[in-house]
């Protein structure tokens, strides 16, 4: 949700929630001045609008969203595991590109080999069902259904470890390795449930634009190579086979760097949010 607050008569904006909450916690927005959003009617003081943020004076620090001096709820909702974040402005220190990079590859390690100590044994057996199997119709069934078991496999093995992980420890262990957590908006500890909505929107929807864009910009060389180039090819052959292995590799390249920015446009964000974060209202931070 987008905000705009006057400022000695100036309009300012568009802000997030979590901007406007730090302004006013941080003192620099008073609760008086005027905001508007869209489906308001007309501008209107802060403190009518977002009357929660009136509750607590600016220099008071809160932990998830608790004033620190209310010892009684907030000893109890550290209990349930609730509050894990003081949000008061500066508390959180966000963590960059490079390294989510190195806690994803961690990641990556960690579950590629838990995951082969599984497969292992399936793929043995379905060699043997497959040497077995007699006919090379049947052994190339048995392949082709094993491999699809497999990867269905290895989909939930990320998934519940992303989401485990990140619903009970409000990280991965790449992250608890380096010391980072997931954590919402107010700092507190995402759910289940948004922690497997981070999942699918980090692997599934980030990786379907990333096999887009890549798939896009092959087809394009391949066609514009068989095309264009008709000639060449019926001249030269070893020319032609040339450009056309060196137009896939770099069109390969290409679209990995372009494909990939639902991740690394997080170093280019104040807030070092990947597209999933985004969509999720989450920030990875140090602890």
């Amino acid at each position: 949700m987008n905000w705009f607050y006057s400022d000695n008569g100036q309009q300012k904006g568009p802000i997030s929630d979590m901007e406007l909450t730090t302004l006013v916690r941080g003192g620099t927005l008073p609760t008086s001045a005027l905001v508007w959003r869209e489906g308001l009617p007309d501008w209107q003081p802060l403190s009518q609008v977002r009357p929660d943020l009136t509750q607590v004076s600016p220099a008071t620090p809160t932990i998830g969203g608790v004033p620190v001096y209310d010892k009684g709820l907030l000893l109890q909702q550290m209990r349930e595991g609730v509050v894990t974040e003081a949000t008061h402005p500066g508390a959180m220190e966000y963590v960059g590109f490079w390294w989510r990079f190195l806690a994803r590859f961690i990641d990556y390690i960690v579950v590629s080999v838990g995951s082969c100590l599984l497969f292992l044994p399936i793929a043995f057996g379905l060699g043997m069902a497959s040497a077995s199997g007699g006919d090379t119709a049947g052994a190339a069934g048995i392949q082709i259904i094993g491999q699809l078991v497999m990867n269905f496999l290895q989909l939930v093995i990320w998934a519940g470890y992303y989401t485990w992980m990140t619903g009970k420890y409000s990280a991965t262990l790449g992250k608890l390795a380096l010391g980072f957590k997931v954590v919402n908006a107010d700092g507190t500890k995402p759910s289940y449930l948004r922690s497997l909505g981070r999942f699918a929107a980090d692997y599934l929807l980030s990786g379907l634009i990333l096999g887009i864009v890549v798939f896009v910009l092959l087809m394009l060389v391949m066609a514009l190579g068989f095309g264009g180039f008709r000639s060449l090819m019926e001249s030269n052959e070893e020319a032609f086979a040339g450009g056309i292995a060196f137009g896939v590799i770099a069109s390969l390249f290409v679209g990995f760097l372009l494909g990939s920015f639902p991740w690394w446009m997080a170093a280019f964000d104040p807030e070092k949010r990947a597209l999933h974060d985004r969509i999720c209202a989450t920030r990875v931070v140090r602890k």
